[in-house]
């Protein structure tokens, strides 16, 4: 199994939740991401950041704050993590994986786990699903 980021490495786990979006929808052949340094510095224009921070002046906030100063690039990871799937073609992640058998019992998968956005009020939202 790949190491897999610590919990509070938000660099490392954006570039994971990358790495597995390209895994499946691009071929090997295509460009590498920029490196660390160069998406951080193009994260902190991003129009994302910039509208949260428009956004937490709106509601009388300072970003500027040492607790908000991050804020804007973390919202806009969150978003970036919780809309990756949005991207990925079911039918390239699937691959071939659905089987025509005859089989007299259910097959029952509990616990997948799953995350997004609400659309109404772009909050975020995860749980798990069983599939029988």
């Amino acid at each position: 199994m790949p190491d897999q980021p610590a919990p509070h490495d938000h660099a490392a786990l954006d570039a994971r939740v990358r790495q597995l979006a390209r895994g499946i929808e691009q071929s090997d052949e295509e460009e590498e991401p920029l490196g660390e340094d160069a998406a951080a510095r193009s994260a902190a224009a991003h129009p994302v950041v910039l509208a949260v921070r428009e956004i937490l002046r709106d509601i009388g906030e300072n970003p500027l704050r040492e607790g908000l100063v991050r804020t804007p690039e973390r919202m806009h990871q969150m978003w970036h993590e919780l809309t990756v799937g949005y991207g990925v073609d079911p039918d390239r992640l699937i691959n071939g994986a659905v089987f025509d058998v005859g089989y007299s019992e259910m097959v029952v998968i509990k616990g997948i786990p799953f995350y997004s956005l609400c659309e109404h009020h772009m909050l975020p939202f995860f749980g798990t699903a069983s599939v029988g």
